[in-house]
């Protein structure tokens, strides 16, 4: 095989036999491992040039390398292009700049340490021409660490970046090393200030595809503004930014890149001939066959971005399998089940999930604007369990199951009764460890704050206290009234969320409806007492184009619906006319109409059962919900009351 000029120890071309016919032994085959430094690989410049690269990367001026310096004596085998990396991760080429592009992910150290040297950086490297990147000398911008000797455990001098030394006693190359090139990006666990748009967390850097726009279909390729960017992605922090550099190869900016996708641990990129970008997802979960791990395609639609505008879909919705989401059911039975935005919210910890009947004498509408009020003052969630959920726990651990590290619940009961617990978990987090759980280590978190961990520990250590929640995210509910001396207008509540996130309340309310207790009118109607059969009915009366609105409602399933009212000549209520029923607003799509008897002064029955029938072939089927308006029309009676209403009932098939 071929080891060409231009690696790092090869200034010629050099040919080896393969691996099974290497002689370690012969004095040829020595000779011809044993390569001698290439001088441009020191320089980046032609050989005759002694301009260091320190002064071209570490912008360190009047710094240059003498001839005689033993760096260029250096030597190793001709196979290698670039070393000093440490784990390096998806490694990319483009072929327009003839540039190498890696991701280096570094050590998990949480905090600069006196005796050894810096904290953990993760790296995005850059390699135009063969090249040292540091490790395991230097780190990030060629931050050193400092020798140190085993035998005595004690800390020599640092490192120096342009003349790293290899004394270890393993070394079989040269002791000279050439002078070590910095970083194109790097980060900490912390905010990055030369990067911010990194964010903070838990870290494993990776390096992309070079977006060329030149090479793709103007038809299907990205924006202009991505053109000759370099993707980078981010395994722990779920991201993927486009980073823009000069011509010479040097970090111009970084803009975060499709920021509104959801996407679960990226472990892989790259373009496909149209120019889309295809993305392989890992999933929320270590080491486990997570059901948000995917391929996912992301494609460039041009056009007027606010035709794509939509509004944000809840983290959790209630699905009851195109029941009518308004009434109780006929049966009295409802199937659901709860469907997330993706797997990753499904593992969230503070998931809420209520079932429950509430009596109330106000009105729906305005009932669950207040009870969601409510949930939202009693801070439903601890805080503790928010930032649990917003930092990278959830890939180790789970509520009530061990995934990669124990559940909470195990946490909780471990230490439920042990005094230092608050100070031992408190410290596990900030600095990481291994072998209270067995061997695998629990990463630092050098960027929470004292306060943060403190609301975290606490909701752990609460958990022992806690009763396990008993309501499932799948099943079937009865709707069981239970006996109240109060016998006030109830409703049935499904409510769940995540986090901060509102999530969905859906209240199901009887298909029997008194109008005076209509979500909005048009004005205050007269309210009457009327005793028929025994009971003692309580109607609203409406003139011509007097209106009420029932808000919220599902139309899936609904047959008719039936109007139990009034028409008598002794109330001076008139009769005739219409009711009409409007979508979503008093001039809105007209849904049906049903004609209203007249009002005779001999009638003894002055009350009526009129039934509208829905044609469900004009009804929207978008799964919303809607709000109806029913109107009272008679055009020659405009002050004149035409009727009066008990209820209204939605028949549902």
């Amino acid at each position: 095989y071929l080891c060409p000029k231009g690696n790092l120890y090869a200034n010629e071309d050099v040919i080896l036999p393969p691996a099974t016919e290497q002689e370690p032994d012969e004095p040829a085959f020595l000779k011809k491992i044993k390569g001698t430094l290439n001088t441009v690989s020191v320089t980046g410049e032609k050989p005759e040039t002694t301009t260091s690269i320190a002064t071209q990367q570490l912008k360190i001026d009047s710094v240059s390398i003498s001839n005689t310096d033993p760096v260029y004596s250096s030597y190793g085998r001709p196979e290698i292009f670039v070393m000093g990396v440490r784990n390096p991760f998806r490694i990319s080429y483009d072929n327009k700049s003839q540039t190498l592009f890696w991701g280096d992910v570094g050590p998990d150290a949480g905090v600069f340490d006196s005796l050894r040297g810096p904290e953990g950086y993760d790296e995005i490297n850059a390699a135009r021409t063969a090249g040292f990147y540091g490790w395991p000398y230097f780190i990030g911008p060629n931050l050193a660490y400092r020798d140190f000797d085993f035998k005595t455990n004690k800390p020599g001098a640092y490192f120096n970046p342009l003349h790293p030394v290899n004394n270890s006693p393993h070394n079989t190359g040269s002791v000279s090393l050439p002078p070590a090139r910095p970083s194109l990006i790097w980060y900490t666990y912390r905010s990055s200030k030369e990067f911010p748009n990194v964010a903070n967390g838990t870290r494993c850097a990776m390096a992309g595809p070079v977006y060329h726009c030149d090479e793709y279909p103007s038809a299907t390729r990205m924006p202009d503004r991505y053109n000759n960017n370099l993707f980078i992605y981010e395994w722990m922090r779920n991201w993927i930014m486009a980073v823009s550099l000069d011509s010479a190869g040097n970090y111009k900016s970084m803009e975060p890149f499709a920021k509104n996708l959801r996407i679960s641990r990226p472990v892989d990129m790259l373009i496909d001939k149209k120019g889309a970008i295809w993305i392989l997802e890992y999933g929320t979960e270590w080491h486990t066959s997570n059901k948000d791990a995917c391929l996912s395609r992301i494609d460039f639609i041009k056009g007027d971005s606010s035709s794509f505008a939509k509004s944000a879909e809840p983290s959790v919705q209630w699905d009851f399998f195109r029941t009518n989401r308004s009434f109780y059911p006929a049966v009295n039975l409802i199937p659901y089940k709860l469907r997330f935005a993706g797997a990753e919210a499904e593992q969230l910890v503070s998931l809420d999930i209520a079932i429950q009947y509430k009596e109330t004498d106000q009105t729906i509408d305005k009932f669950k604007r207040t009870y969601i009020r409510d949930l939202k003052a009693q801070k439903n969630f601890q805080k503790g369990q928010v930032l649990v959920d917003k930092s990278d726990c959830k890939s180790c651990h789970a509520m009530d199951r061990t995934v990669n590290g124990p559940s909470y619940l195990d946490i909780s009961s471990r230490y439920y009764d042990n005094k230092k617990a608050d100070s031992l978990l408190k410290r596990k987090i900030i600095n990481g460890g291994s072998g209270n759980w067995g061997e695998r280590a629990m990463i630092a978190h050098p960027q929470l704050s004292p306060n943060d961990v403190n609301e975290m520990v606490s909701w752990i250590l609460s958990l022992k206290d806690q009763p396990k929640k008993l309501i499932s995210p799948e099943g079937r509910y009865h709707f069981n009234i239970p006996v109240s001396p109060a016998n006030k207008e109830g409703v049935f509540i499904f409510h769940s969320s995540i986090n901060e996130d509102a999530g969905e309340t859906i209240m199901f309310r009887s298909n029997l409806l008194q109008v005076e207790k209509a979500d909005s009118s048009s004005n205050s109607f007269r309210k009457y007492k009327r005793i028929a059969a025994h009971d003692t009915m309580i109607l609203s009366e409406l003139r011509n184009h007097d209106f009420f609105v029932v808000k919220e409602i599902d139309l899936h399933g609904i047959k008719s619906l039936e109007f139990i009212l009034e028409i008598s000549a002794a109330q001076n209520q008139t009769g005739g006319g219409v009711i009409e029923l409007h979508l979503d607003g008093i001039d809105g799509k007209l849904l049906g109409s049903i004609s209203v008897p007249a009002a005779f002064p001999s009638d003894n029955e002055t009350i009526k059962k009129i039934i509208l029938p829905v044609q469900s072939t004009d009804w929207p089927k978008d799964n919303s919900f809607h709000d109806l308006f029913f109107v009272v029309k008679k055009e020659n009676k405009r002050l004149t009351p035409v009727l009066g209403i008990d209820l209204i009932k939605f028949n549902l098939k």
